[in-house]
């Protein structure tokens, strides 16, 4: 990996970034949520997963009741990961950008990532520090930003599939 100008491989070699997946089931009674953790370089740390029942009824509508279980899943994800993490990236299209506006203040910087857009990450709150955000668009220029959120897919699907 070449390295940008101004910033070493050291202040990247330590890095590691969260990557959030929450797929909806088929049937739609339920989210689904995987974290993959990678170092800088995509090798994998950590993988966890859980769901949630999404929540029917009359008085909750879809879209209250998945921003609901997608907030209770990121959370519970951000507790059981055993690794520290620098940064989160998340799918715009799979979580509000209010995610994190209720509940407990989350310590590193997230990002929604968007791949048709330029820039491809908006930040929720906090931006990186400037190595982290090189970082990102080294990974961007490669084609490599979106790649972990397919892998974390693949752990997804594989978890449940025998059960």
């Amino acid at each position: 990996m070449s390295i940008q100008p101004g910033y070493s491989m050291e202040d990247w070699a330590a890095a590691n970034l969260a990557h959030l997946r929450f797929l909806v089931e088929e049937e739609g009674s339920g989210v689904r949520a995987a974290l993959l953790v990678t170092n800088c370089h995509g090798e994998p740390l950590e993988f966890c997963y859980t769901r949630a029942d999404l929540p029917s009824g009359a008085l909750w509508g879809l879209d209250a009741a998945h921003r609901r279980a997608v907030a209770v899943l990121a959370l519970a994800l951000f507790e059981a990961v055993k690794h520290p993490l620098d940064l989160a990236l998340v799918l715009a299209d799979e979580a509000p950008p209010d995610l994190f506006s209720s509940g407990p203040p989350v310590r590193y910087a997230v990002g929604l990532v968007d791949g048709a857009v330029d820039p491809p990450v908006s930040w929720l709150g906090t931006e990186p520090e400037s190595s982290l955000a090189a970082l990102l668009k080294l990974l961007t220029s490669r084609g490599r930003l979106l790649e972990p959120f397919e892998r974390a897919a693949s752990g997804l699907e594989e978890a449940y599939a025998h059960g």
